[in-house]
């Protein structure tokens, strides 16, 4: 099943293939196989009913399992049953059946099983599991979703691949509020234990706030997913939903940036966006890269566009000559400059390509010590030192930005879009 979500240019794929059940089964197998009759000391099979599921065990290590099946059918026939012979009875039909993939007998025998109230306590969590992934397989949604809530419920812990099931079921349910919530605590609870967090879980989350039109979910999900699985098809999202929502010119030109950077600027209206915030952030040398850039990319086609971006091109001019006397008026001035002042002159030097100065005075600045906005000055001189190739000191200069800082996303982002190779 693939889910649309409406707004988004993302294909969101909800399975790469379903919940693989063979290695527990195979575990749970060994263990059956070894002692399959001692799990209750106190009780004991009938001697017709442990003829039966004994022969069976010797096909199962014989990796027999029609003629393991064959002995449990004759098992299950023999008269006159006690709970404790169609407890085992179940438990070995379940596991033959999983080895034969007839996962819906399977799924009915573990349901038999967890229903004696007879299976061990230290068992009864993963059969639980084990069901609500046979019935999500199954496509039995509203099943796997109950039992994979029961499962949550007894685990002290629940790991993460049981609230991704439960998510993955209510999300198929049409339930998408609670899948939602679901897959935020698989992801929580993946981080938690140092676990990787999958692409997957994120994707069913971001469709669920989607199809739920949670517009904020929708966000954050897609700044999770943009940095953890560096996509340009989920930058693009993210980007398109940014612009039109946050009010902040920081971050919006260090992602803008980050765009041009990349070369996925299409619009005309997105260059001379650009050029604006720079223009408003103090740096008109910039914009007039960029104008003059997307003006060789014959970017603006029609004559409103193209109208437009002269007259700002011709006003980021003339402010850039204004900028260049004040960069070299800075450089020249005698006395030593406060953290403020360096941090000045790196944003000049910067405006206009001069990288190399610009990481000097972003260095001096920030070791003095009394940066007012230590964040935007870090993530510059990574934006700077990235333009100088050396990625490995960028990488700490993003690292560096406060993570309460709201410039924090953008700088994982430029980290993730800048030092690596990305689809």
């Amino acid at each position: 099943m693939t889910p649309r979500t409406r707004g988004f240019a993302t294909a969101l794929i909800l399975f790469a293939g379903l919940i693989l059940i063979s290695t527990e089964a195979s575990a749970w197998g060994a263990k059956k196989q070894t002692d399959s009759s001692q799990q209750q000391p106190k009780q004991s099979l009938s001697p017709k009913v442990g003829t039966a599921l004994l022969a069976a065990q010797e096909a199962i290590q014989k990796q027999d399992w029609e003629g393991a099946y064959a002995k449990v059918q004759t098992a299950q026939a023999v008269p006159d049953q006690t709970p404790y012979d169609k407890f085992q009875i179940a438990e070995m039909l379940g596991y033959v059946e999983l080895k034969r993939q007839k996962y819906a007998e399977a799924c009915a025998a573990f349901e038999e099983s967890l229903a004696s109230g007879l299976l061990p306590s230290a068992e009864t969590l993963d059969r639980t599991k084990l069901v609500a992934q046979l019935a999500l397989q199954l496509k039995d949604f509203p099943k796997a979703a109950q039992y994979a809530a029961k499962g949550v419920e007894l685990a002290p812990n629940p790991d993460p691949e049981l609230y991704a099931v439960l998510g993955q079921a209510q999300y198929l349910a049409a339930n998408y509020k609670a899948a939602a919530d679901a897959m935020g605590h698989a992801v929580d609870a993946a981080r938690k234990v140092g676990k990787p967090v999958s692409e997957n879980w994120l994707q069913v989350q971001l469709s669920a706030y989607a199809q739920n039109k949670d517009a904020a979910g929708v966000f954050t999900v897609l700044q999770q997913l943009s940095i953890a699985f560096p996509k340009k098809k989920y930058l693009v999202d993210l980007f398109n939903q940014w612009k039109r929502d946050e009010s902040d010119d920081r971050s919006l030109l260090n992602l803008y940036r980050l765009m041009f950077q990349l070369g996925m600027l299409d619009d005309a209206d997105d260059y001379l966006r650009l050029a604006q915030l720079a223009v408003s952030t103090g740096m008109p040398g910039e914009a007039v890269s960029v104008l003059e850039k997307a003006k060789a990319d014959r970017v603006f086609k029609d004559e409103v566009s193209a109208e437009r971006a002269r007259r700002q091109l011709e006003a980021a001019r003339t402010a850039a000559v204004a900028d260049r006397k004040a960069l070299q008026a800075m450089e020249q001035a005698t006395g030593e400059r406060s953290a403020e002042d360096d941090v000045q002159l790196g944003l000049a030097a910067m405006s206009f390509g001069d990288y190399a100065r610009a990481v000097q005075a972003f260095q001096g600045g920030l070791a003095k010590g009394s940066v007012k906005r230590t964040d935007q000055a870090q993530l510059l001189l990574g934006e700077a030192l990235l333009k100088l190739n050396r990625t490995a000191d960028a990488k700490a200069a993003f690292a560096s930005v406060d993570a309460a800082s709201k410039l924090k996303t953008i700088a994982q982002l430029w980290n993730a879009y800048t030092t690596q190779p990305v689809e």
